[in-house]
């Protein structure tokens, strides 16, 4: 295996966490099992957080906006208002938070959808839809709707948040309560 390995190395073939030589290379420091310098660069930290501080309302098909930016690295920012940069490619964890007001958008049944949208097409498979559902009035509240998932984000890619709501296309309302309206997390993992 070592003498496969050094060989692979030299013509330059050896993917690190690719699928060439199976999951022995596939950690996210087999970059230090590697003997050839130029076949792997260190990954370097990207992460970023940003949230929207003011009570929005999002039509169907718009991105939620974001008012503050927290800590930021490895070339993950905020774009415009709505939409994330990623210079770097790698698997990254997306989480994400709503608050949801039925109070002031009491349509019923209520079935807001959150979808993560990677340059400008939805995730696939429906891996970056979320929803809740509210079927009456009794649900007449401030909920919250959460989405995690990890997804391959190519170099200089974007991503947005937008409203999907495409059962009867109706805006997401937030809550107005001290809360943050809208929270996004995104953190490189490889």
């Amino acid at each position: 295996m070592i003498h496969l390995h050094k060989l692979l190395c030299g013509l330059n073939l050896l993917r690190i966490g690719g699928n060439i030589l199976g999951s022995y290379y596939h950690s996210s420091n087999s970059y230090k099992k590697c003997s050839c310098d130029h076949s792997h660069k260190r990954s370097c930290p990207a992460y970023g957080t940003f949230w929207q501080t003011e009570f929005i309302t999002v039509p169907f098909g718009d991105p939620f906006p974001f008012n503050h930016v927290g800590p930021l690295a490895g070339g993950v920012s905020l774009l415009n208002p709505t939409t994330i940069h990623f210079r770097q490619f790698g698997d990254y964890r997306v989480s994400f938070i709503s608050s949801i007001n039925t109070t002031l958008n009491p349509v019923f049944p209520h079935i807001p959808v959150i979808t993560i949208f990677l340059n400008n097409n939805p995730l696939a498979n429906s891996q970056g839809d979320f929803a809740i559902q509210m079927n009456t009035s009794s649900n007449n509240e401030c909920l919250q709707l959460v989405g995690e998932t990890i997804v391959t984000v190519p170099a200089n890619s974007t991503l947005q948040l937008r409203n999907n709501s495409g059962f009867n296309r109706q805006s997401i309302v937030t809550c107005d309560n001290g809360i943050n309206s809208v929270e996004l997390t995104v953190t490189k993992l490889s």
